[in-house]
């Protein structure tokens, strides 16, 4: 599917984010034109969200958060092809220990 085609209004965040992994693998050259519509869609469904930048922002965080849950080959992908991290554990999320996302966390509460 070309990412022209992909319609964000019907689709779920899972399925945005299986696009653009899709898109990473098999045509990374693409990815960048694919976040620019995701974040046009954001642009017009967030009411939080004013411009532009704000947008892509929001898209590379909303990448970042999800591929963490994927593996190292998954995170590394998605990480470089969309310049993006997660937005607490940054670019290596695959090297925290569950004591150290542990630690975070008590101090994140405070």
């Amino acid at each position: 599917m070309e990412n022209t085609e992909f319609d964000f209004e019907k689709s779920t965040f899972e399925q945005i984010f299986d696009e653009a992994l899709k898109i990473a693998k098999k045509y990374p050259s693409k990815a960048d034109a694919f976040l620019q519509k995701y974040a046009e869609y954001i642009l017009g469904a967030a009411a939080d969200i004013d411009t532009k930048e704000d947008a892509i922002k929001r898209a590379k965080v909303n990448f970042g958060y999800h591929a963490a849950r994927f593996g190292k080959e998954t995170i590394d992908l998605m990480y470089t092809v969309y310049d993006c991290e997660h937005p607490r554990f940054g670019k290596r999320p695959y090297d925290l220990t569950p004591e150290m996302i542990w630690q975070m966390a008590q101090e994140d509460a405070k």
